[in-house]
């Protein structure tokens, strides 16, 4: 395993610099959607008992201020959740464009190096 990961790293030459950045970005856009997931919870919570809900976030953050009106709280936490899952699915699309752009550079170029070893 650990020969093949050597040779994989050694055919990438001078682009294997962009592996790290790669594999943090592509951490990051799994925690974009186990974040995005994780907040679904706490919105049913909010629509199922929105006065337990809006004790329990008192309670535990209080340099927040809570309106005093259910359907206020759960028209920010609909528009907070439509913007995570806005910015979560923008941010996804980027990072897998540069991943997709990375995986195709690295294809044309194994095409051309093949090319010069065949002729």
């Amino acid at each position: 395993m650990r020969q093949y990961l050597y040779e994989l790293i050694t055919l990438l030459g001078e682009d294997k610099k962009k592996l790290p950045w790669l594999l943090i970005l592509f951490f990051l856009v799994s925690f974009l959607d186990i974040a995005g997931i994780g907040l679904i919870g706490p919105y049913v919570s909010i629509v199922i008992e929105p006065d337990l809900a809006k004790d329990i976030i008192a309670k535990h953050v209080s340099w927040i201020k809570i309106p005093s009106d259910v359907n206020s709280l759960l028209m920010i936490m609909s528009i907070l959740l439509l913007g995570i899952f806005f910015i979560k699915t923008i941010s996804g699309i980027w990072i897998n464009y540069i991943i997709v752009r990375f995986s195709e550079d690295q294809k044309i170029w194994f095409e051309r190096m093949l090319e010069k070893k065949w002729i």
